[in-house]
C-alpha cells in the first residue's frame, strides 16, 4: 500500500481546579444519630443491587505464578460467588522487521532480523493487562488470560526506525502464536526538527507516538545535537507528543497526526505554530504569612490557544527563592494550578480560567492556604464505635494526592487534609461493621461529624484456581467505570466478605434517601 509522507518541522515556545459535593449522612449529636437509625438510613440485604467490577490481583497472593483477573458482576449476583481463575494461556513468536539505519535515501533495503521492543496485552476498563519486553533475536513469549476482546501492540524500542503494530479484537482463548513484522516498506517516514524560541536546535527531547483510538504507546524517539528526529508509523490516527524540557521552557505539546495513505508530504505543526505567538507568564507564590513559596509546581494547561487547532500544550516550572515564577507560553486561554510539596503542609491552588495575551501578563500573587486538619467518629452498622476503619481523601484534580488515616478504639480520626474538593472513602476492618462508604465533599463538610455506617449490599465469595485457591490476594471493588471504591484481601481460603453503600454512589441517590 502506498502511504502517506508527513514532515513534521517543529518550532517550540517555551510554555511552561470546581467541584460538586456528594452529602453523607452525619450525626453532630445524640439526638441526630438516633434519628439516624430509621429504615431510610440502612439498606436491607438483597436490596436492588449494583453492577460493579471487581480486580483480582492475583499476583500479589502468596502463589505469584497467578495472573490478575477482572470480574464483572451484574445486579444481584454478589454475594456466595465462586469465581474461577481463567487457566493461563501463552501468545508467543517472534517479533521482526528491517535491520536499517535512517539514511538520505529510504528506499534501501535491510535485512529482516529479530526487533528489541515490548509486546502488550490488554484487556481495557481491566486489571487484564500483561506485557513482555522482546530480546534482540526477537523472540517472546507472553502468558496471558484467555478472553475474547484483547488489544495488542508490538512496540519496537526507542529508537528504532521501525512502525508499531496494534491489533484489535484479538481473541485469545488458548496458546496462540503470532509473527509479526514491522514492515520498513509499507510505513511512512515522519521527521522534523525541534527548535526553542531562539531556533536553536534542541537535543534530547522527547518524541512519543500513541495510536489515536486504542490508547497503544507507539514508538518514541529522541531529537538529535541538532534538534532532528525520525521515525516511522503505518497509515492511521496517532497523537504526537513532544516531551517538553523544563529547564529549556519547553512544553508538553500533543498534536493529532493523520497518517494517510498517499505520499504528500504534511507539515500542519509548523504551519500552526507560525501563527502563534510566545508570551510570558509572571507571578509570585506566597504562604499564608506572605512568606515566598518556593518549590511550587505551577502548570500551564491550554483550554485555547490562539491561531492553533487539535493540540493540546501544557507547560509547568517551579517558584524559586523569591516565590517567583516566569513560564513562556503561547496565547490562549489557560488553567493555571499551583501545587505546593506535600511536605510543605499547604493546599493546591486553582485560577480556572485566564486568558493570556499581549508580551506580557502578569498573574499576580498567588496565596496559599494552609492543610485542614480535621477530626470526627466512626461509628459501626449498630451505632458502636469503628476501631480500624480506614479513612482515605483523594484530591480531585491537582495531583490526586491521597491522605489516608485510621479509625482508633473509640471510633474517632483526625486527618490533615487539602481544603479543596476531595473524594472520600471509608473501608472497614470487615463487613461486620458496615459497608464501604464513598462520596465528594470538602474538608467542611467532615470536620466535627459523626459519620455511621450503613450495612450495605453484601459482596462476598471465593477466589479459586485449577491448582487451588488465591489466598491473601489483595482485590479491588471498582464501578463499571473503573472508580475505586474499596478494597479487601482474600483470606488462606481465597474467601472474601464486604459491604458497600450504594447509596452513596450518587449524589442523586443521596439526596433523594436525604429527603
Amino acid at each position: 500500500m502506498k502511504r502517506q509522507n508527513p514532515r513534521l518541522l517543529l518550532s517550540l515556545f517555551p510554555l511552561i481546579t470546581t467541584i460538586s459535593c456528594a452529602n453523607f449522612e452525619f450525626a453532630n449529636s445524640e439526638d441526630e444519630r438516633d434519628d439516624s437509625n430509621d429504615t431510610a438510613s440502612y439498606l436491607p440485604d438483597g436490596a436492588e443491587g449494583l453492577a460493579f467490577r471487581l480486580d483480582i490481583l492475583a499476583s500479589q497472593s502468596i502463589d505469584d505464578s497467578l495472573l490478575d483477573e477482572t470480574f464483572f458482576i451484574s445486579e444481584g449476583e454478589g454475594e456466595n460467588m465462586l469465581l474461577e481463575l481463567s487457566p493461563q494461556a501463552v501468545v508467543s513468536g517472534i517479533m521482526s522487521g528491517f535491520d536499517v539505519n535512517p539514511t538520505a535515501d529510504i528506499t534501501l533495503p535491510g535485512q529482516v532480523g529479530g526487533v528489541s521492543g515490548v509486546v502488550r496485552a490488554w484487556v481495557p476498563n481491566t486489571v487484564m493487562n500483561y506485557s513482555t519486553r522482546v530480546l534482540d533475536d526477537g523472540i517472546y513469549e507472553l502468558p496471558i488470560v484467555p478472553h475474547e476482546k484483547y488489544l495488542f501492540s508490538w512496540t519496537p524500542s526507542h529508537g528504532v526506525a521501525l512502525p508499531f503494530y496494534v491489533d484489535e479484537g484479538v481473541v485469545v482463548s488458548g496458546d496462540l502464536e503470532r509473527n509479526v513484522l514491522l514492515s520498513w516498506d509499507e510505513s511512512i517516514p515522519i521527521y522534523g526538527a525541534v527548535s526553542g524560541t531562539d531556533d536553536q536546535p534542541l537535543e534530547d527531547v522527547r518524541i512519543q507516538i500513541y495510536d489515536s483510538f486504542t490508547g497503544a504507546i507507539g514508538p518514541s524517539v529522541d531529537t538529535s545535537d541538532i534538534g532532528t528526529y525520525n521515525l516511522r508509523l503505518y497509515p492511521g490516527s496517532y497523537d504526537l507528543e513532544i516531551s517538553g524540557k523544563g529547564d529549556e521552557g519547553v512544553p508538553t505539546f500533543t498534536q493529532h497526526l493523520q497518517v494517510g495513505e498517499t505520499d504528500e508530504a504534511i507539515d500542519t505543526v509548523t504551519n500552526q505554530l507560525s501563527e502563534a505567538q510566545a508570551i510570558n507568564a509572571d507571578g509570585r507564590v506566597v504562604t499564608p504569612l506572605g512568606v515566598p513559596a518556593s518549590g511550587v509546581l505551577v502548570r500551564f494547561t491550554a483550554l485555547s490557544v490562539f491561531g492553533l487547532g487539535d493540540v493540546e500544550l501544557t507547560s509547568e516550572s517551579t517558584t524559586g527563592s523569591n516565590g517567583r515564577f516566569s513560564i513562556p507560553v503561547l496565547q490562549g486561554v489557560y488553567q493555571v494550578e499551583f501545587i505546593p510539596s506535600q511536605d510543605e503542609g499547604f493546599s493546591p491552588q486553582l485560577i480556572r480560567e485566564i486568558s493570556l495575551e499581549g508580551d506580557v501578563t502578569e498573574i499576580g500573587t498567588v496565596n496559599l492556604v494552609a492543610r485542614e486538619q480535621i477530626s470526627g467518629q466512626v461509628l459501626d452498622a449498630l451505632g458502636q464505635p469503628a476501631e480500624g476503619v480506614i479513612l482515605r481523601a483523594e484530591e480531585i484534580g491537582f495531583n490526586n494526592v491521597v491522605y489516608q488515616t485510621v479509625t482508633n478504639q473509640d471510633g474517632t480520626f483526625e486527618i490533615e487534609v487539602s481544603d479543596t474538593e476531595l473524594f472520600w472513602t471509608l473501608i472497614p476492618t470487615d463487613s461486620t461493621q458496615g459497608a464501604i462508604t464513598f462520596g465528594e465533599g470538602t474538608p467542611a463538610n467532615w470536620d466535627g461529624m459523626i459519620v455511621q455506617l450503613k450495612t450495605g449490599q453484601p459482596i462476598s465469595g471465593c477466589i479459586v484456581h485449577e491448582d487451588g485457591v488465591a489466598a491473601f490476594a489483595p482485590l479491588e471493588l471498582r464501578n463499571m467505570e473503573g472508580r475505586f471504591f474499596g478494597g479487601s484481601f482474600t483470606d488462606e481460603n481465597g474467601c472474601f466478605d464486604l459491604r458497600i453503600d450504594i447509596e452513596t454512589q450518587s449524589s442523586d441517590s443521596r439526596e433523594e434517601s436525604l429527603q
